[in-house]
């Protein structure tokens, strides 16, 4: 939507040298009339995950978004799926005191040995078995964490 589009050009314009923002569209065929392109990147989802999530019975509805400086003072733990995100959300944490733990997601898993989530588009539709099989077990663990917590 278009608080996404805005936010993440926010982002880019935050880690250019000049400060400046990207052009943005909302509809392909509007940036496809002009006559400058210098890069054209768009996202959509990968069916594959959707299946593969519902031959589980999971739902794969929601949205995603860019971390925010709010998110290290209004959340206990903040979790990254690989190292490089684990480096950039460190990296990006507002300077002094934030509450936020921030930890790899696989320090949860514990049927694998696996450090990381690997990007799924590389592995076919194993990749795609494989990914829910650590989100699976690494939920089930911090869903216990959590319990454990709140109880002490």
């Amino acid at each position: 939507d278009s608080a996404m589009l805005s936010g993440a050009a926010d982002i880019v314009a935050k880690r250019q040298k000049s400060g400046k923002r990207p052009k943005t569209y909302g509809d392909y065929r509007t940036l496809l009339k002009e006559n400058k392109l210098d890069l054209v990147l768009i996202a959509t989802p990968d069916h594959r995950m959707h299946a593969a999530a519902a031959n589980r019975n999971i739902n794969t509805g929601g949205q995603a978004r860019q971390i925010c400086d709010d998110d290290y003072r209004s959340f206990d733990m903040i979790l990254t799926m690989d190292d490089e995100n684990l480096l950039n959300v460190r990296n990006m944490a507002p300077t002094g005191e934030s509450p936020a733990e921030i930890r790899p997601f696989c320090d949860f898993v514990t049927g694998s040995t696996s450090t990381e989530v690997p990007d799924p588009y590389y592995g076919g539709p194993k990749g795609f078995e494989t990914v829910l099989d650590l989100l699976e077990d690494g939920c089930a663990s911090l869903l216990e964490h959590v319990r454990n917590q709140v109880a002490n």
